[in-house]
């Protein structure tokens, strides 16, 4: 089984100011999924250093809607490889599950033994990005990076979900209240569960 683990290898600890991504550590579980062929962790994207799975490996959350271009902006900074230079770069899909992005072209994936990343599972990484950005836009997120726009009551945002999630064609999804809303608790912020289709609204205090 191949799997994203801190034990394997040194994973780099970033802290750069991305706008379509959030750098995570991959201790919080990038590897932890079953064996697949489809991408199915999309709550993270591998940025590899070299084309090889051993390699080390940075992290980012999947607000990005493209993890080429994402990764790419993590050479450019310089906070991969010894270089600025970015190289061609291929989105795969590892047997976990979740997508990698490494150096090469065409061939990179299946030289690896895993699956490239097609172009359908592309766009509705793309569409998932969006929705992310926007609801972190309308709600702000839980980590406090990003403020919200304006307090939220919990009807305007089940209508605002439900309006999003067909905007970009994300049929078959749920809306879930985390806990009732209160005079203290009137602000919605919203957590994505792509797994499951599944985006929970949460009360929070203005």
């Amino acid at each position: 089984m191949q799997e994203i683990t801190a034990s394997h290898r040194r994973v780099r600890p970033l802290v750069l100011a991305l706008a379509a991504a959030t750098l995570v550590l991959a201790a919080t579980g990038f590897g932890a999924y079953a064996l697949t062929r489809e991408p199915t962790h999309v709550d993270s994207i591998g940025c590899y250093e070299r084309a090889d799975l051993g390699a080390d490996v940075a992290v980012i959350g999947s607000a990005a809607t493209d993890p080429v271009a994402a990764c790419a902006a993590l050479w450019r900074s310089g906070a991969l490889g010894s270089t600025q230079g970015v190289p061609r770069l291929t989105a795969c899909v590892l047997d976990t599950g979740a997508v990698a992005v490494l150096p090469g072209g065409a061939g990179v994936c299946e030289g690896l033994g895993i699956a490239s990343l097609s172009a359908d599972a592309l766009a509705r990484l793309a569409r998932l990005g969006e929705l992310r950005a926007l609801l972190a836009e309308r709600f702000g997120d839980g980590s406090g990076s990003k403020r919200r726009t304006a307090c939220v009551g919990e009807a305007a945002a089940r209508r605002i979900v439900r309006a999003e999630l067909a905007a970009r064609d994300q049929a078959g999804w749920t809306i879930e209240i985390a806990s009732p809303f209160t005079a203290e608790r009137r602000c919605a912020s919203a957590s994505i569960a792509p797994a499951d289709k599944t985006i929970t609204i949460i009360p929070l205090s203005p």
